[in-house]
């Protein structure tokens, strides 16, 4: 666009504005589209996605459920391909799931996608009670305990949201020794989170997702967990506000919901 602008007293000028359009043109896919969490590795794949003034940077991840208006962030990658552990589906709506990608020029313009495939996640309990275990004896030969203490920002944080979404089905029946061991395996999630170094709002939304499934169930998480909670969804704002001059406001908004309800959870 080429904007003219004249004054009796001065010469006139012309300002080009360049308009940046959004990645176009491609789809994605899921694939299978009936699994478990924690157990079922899926996969969504991303194709012909095109930038005609730059070139495709990033995409993200996201799922979403009936009657959930904040949707959790699974992981990003920068080519379109990913493999991701699924939270598991809510029971009121047969275990179902939709999922989304946003996809981001090198100029954090997007393009959002909704597949038309909707996933369904059931919860193979033995599985869970088998993982808690691995987790409260530090069984450093199981894959779970291996992932979190990886280090690994996507991959931890991604377990983390679909291991946390069964704790919290768990935690709603447990007795209080069972319960009791659902704590510990949320601390050292928790743990695992605390530990992690976010530098960028692709992290962000992540990790805020995975605090804010952590943290949806107030009776299986202790005094410890919501203070760790708390700070951690701090140092998360602090990183937004640095990134509000790079991404739109309802990119930056996904992140800080998550942080919010993450507070809101480790307050109640």
């Amino acid at each position: 666009y080429g904007v003219v602008t004249t004054n009796a007293a001065s010469p006139s000028g012309i300002v080009t504005l360049t308009l940046n359009l959004s990645p176009y043109n491609g789809s994605c896919s899921a694939s299978p589209l009936t699994g478990y969490a924690m157990k079922t590795n899926f996969t969504i794949d991303c194709q012909y996605w095109a930038d005609v003034d730059g070139y495709v940077a990033r995409y993200e991840y996201f799922a979403t459920y009936l009657y959930n208006n904040n949707p959790i962030g699974l992981s990003f990658d920068y080519n379109g391909l990913v493999t991701v552990q699924l939270p598991a589906g809510p029971a009121y709506n047969n275990y179902e799931l939709s999922l989304f990608v946003a996809v981001f020029d090198a100029l954090n313009g997007p393009s959002l996608f909704n597949l038309s495939q909707v996933v369904t996640v059931y919860i193979d309990m033995p599985l869970i009670n088998t993982m808690i275990s691995n987790i409260l004896t530090n069984d450093v030969t199981s894959e779970i305990v291996g992932v979190l203490q990886s280090g690994s920002i996507v991959n931890a944080s991604n377990n983390i949201i679909s291991l946390s979404s069964t704790l919290n089905v768990l935690a709603t029946t447990a007795a209080p020794a069972g319960l009791a061991n659902i704590v510990k395996a949320k601390t050292a999630c928790m743990n695992a989170i605390t530990a992690m170094n976010v530098t960028e709002l692709s992290e962000t939304k992540v990790v805020a997702s995975a605090i804010s499934t952590l943290t949806g169930n107030f009776d299986s998480i202790d005094r410890n967990i919501a203070v760790n909670a708390m700070q951690k969804s701090l140092a998360l704002s602090q990183i937004m506000t640095r990134s509000v001059d790079f991404y739109g406001f309802s990119f930056l908004k996904q992140a800080g919901n998550k942080i919010v309800d993450s507070v809101a959870n480790s307050l109640l």
